[in-house]
């Protein structure tokens, strides 16, 4: 005997910011494999880089 299970549909919480943030990792990926990035040399390089975004 099999047995039927009703399950909730599902609702997105996907969110538009999410969607940037896809996007933007997306075009990273895509930057670095055509050979575009930057060498940092260490973390302070990092830091200031991504305070300068």
């Amino acid at each position: 005997m099999s047995a039927v299970v009703k399950v909730p549909e599902r609702r997105s919480t996907h969110t538009e910011s999410e969607d940037d943030i896809a996007t933007g990792i997306i075009k990273g990926l895509k930057d670095f494999k055509d050979g575009r990035f930057t060498r940092l040399k260490n973390a302070e390089e990092l830091e200031e880089h991504f305070r300068n975004l």
